[in-house]
């Protein structure tokens, strides 16, 4: 979970081209698709006392059981201060600390870059000190370079946008409050398109509140009822999601269901406009991949790149 701000500088990159023609019949698109080479069995880095500079619990070593930001500030030298930087980004203007880092974004980026990550722990060890990096590090270290655009990445897409929102992001909402700008039709094209292709799409599900990202993992789509023009569609979305489980004091990716309504009205047989049934629908879908981390952070390729 993010909060709403921590995403604004991401949408305001967006343009989202309109996916494919729409030119198939529907009969004949897939009705079930699951995206069997995502597999991402990494664990999150602990997300309580402050995100990625709480320290580990009982490691056999001290140095092992250090934060991801200070182990990071380890093997960068110390020249760029992220535990300082870190401690800022996880507090709210009053000074208080925040619940969660608001990196969900950035580790949703990670899951569409790397859908096979499985990362190892490796020794790190210089003339001062020597620690474990473990995969939730490296992982930490990873959405942290996302977080502050350390890195080159292919152009933002977004389908949809905010509604109900203020701030940075007020100038994308449109017909406020109903703001229902999420096309069904391009929701549906996208899934029969797109991900039924083999493309990694997130989405945000809670409207007008957080941001809660998932990586869509495949869809299931069933009919409630057909007539000559209209055909009325159930579609059941399967997501990989950051989940927070407090008896482990992690994040840990869990798999989910989202349901949606709408009505399909055909053309010969191919769909060319939609209408959602009832207001349960994402806030919007968006994909981005990173290519290649970039200054301070580029050391982590060498570790990223075998599963490109």
């Amino acid at each position: 979970m993010i909060f709403k701000q921590d995403l604004a500088l991401l949408l305001l990159i967006l343009a989202f081209p309109n996916s494919g023609n729409g030119q198939s019949l529907f009969a004949d698109q897939p009705k079930s698709v699951r995206l069997e080479q995502f597999n991402w069995s990494a664990s999150y880095w602990p997300s309580i006392k402050g995100g990625l500079n709480h320290r580990r619990k009982g490691c056999a070593r001290a140095a092992d059981c250090l934060s991801p930001a200070e182990k990071l500030d380890h093997i960068t030298q110390h020249r760029f201060g992220f535990q300082e930087w870190v401690k800022g980004r996880n507090r709210d203007a009053m000074g208080i600390q925040k619940f969660w880092s608001g990196y969900c974004a950035s580790v949703s980026t990670l899951q569409m870059t790397f859908p096979q990550l499985n990362l190892k722990p490796i020794e790190f060890k210089d003339d001062r000190i020597g620690f474990l990096i473990y995969p939730d590090d490296l992982i930490a270290m990873a959405a942290l370079a996302i977080e502050m655009d350390k890195i080159e990445s292919k152009k933002t897409e977004v389908l949809g946008n905010r509604c109900g929102i203020s701030g940075a992001l007020k100038f994308l909402a449109r017909n406020v409050p109903g703001c229902n700008d999420l096309s069904a039709l391009d929701f549906h094209r996208l899934l029969t398109e797109r991900v039924a292709n083999g493309e990694t799409f997130a989405a945000d599900f809670h409207q007008y509140a957080w941001i809660d990202n998932g990586v869509i993992t495949g869809y299931d789509l069933e009919t409630e009822g057909q007539g000559s023009n209209q055909v009325k569609v159930v579609a059941h979305l399967f997501t990989h999601k950051i989940k927070y489980q407090m008896q482990r004091d992690l994040l840990n990716p869990t798999r989910e269901q989202h349901t949606y309504r709408y009505t399909l009205t055909l053309e010969n047989g191919i769909p060319v406009s939609a209408t959602w049934d009832n207001q349960k629908q994402p806030d919007f879908l968006w994909r981005r991949t990173a290519t290649t981390f970039i200054d301070e952070f580029s050391f982590l390729n060498f570790y990223f790149n075998q599963y490109r």
